[in-house]
């Protein structure tokens, strides 16, 4: 197969089957990749924006007092929450959402601590 030659900065060659022919016209194209917000978006499942009293307090310390937290968003996978102190990356939490007969208990992992613009703090924690 002849060398197509160097391209131009910039330039993109069409994508090419197992072949080296290019595609048929209106062949499916791989779906792009989806945009992620302030850096790479690793999450395996999608966050359910929601505002709600939740209670936090450390694992394995039954004597410990809660903590109120807001709760910003939930997914299967985890829960993103505000704080007034900032908790350690890594640290385990029981984390209870919500109130009355819809309200979820689990255990979570501090992943991600970001202070906010107000004082309080942006954290996201992993169940466990």
């Amino acid at each position: 197969m002849p060398n197509p030659g160097p391209r131009e900065k910039g330039s993109r060659a069409a994508p090419q089957d197992t072949h080296g022919q290019a595609p048929a016209p209106g062949a499916a194209s791989p779906a792009p990749p989806r945009p992620a917000v302030d850096g790479i978006d690793r999450r395996r499942s999608t966050r359910e924006p929601v505002i709600t009293v939740g209670m936090i307090r450390l694992l394995n310390h039954d004597d410990a007092a809660p903590e109120q937290v807001l709760v910003t968003n939930v997914s299967l996978h985890g829960v993103g929450f505000r704080s007034t102190r900032s908790l350690a990356v890594g640290t385990r939490y029981h984390i209870e959402i919500g109130v009355g007969p819809l309200h979820l208990t689990s255990r979570c992992r501090i992943v991600r601590v970001k202070v906010r613009h107000d004082g309080t703090y942006e954290i996201g924690g992993e169940f466990c």
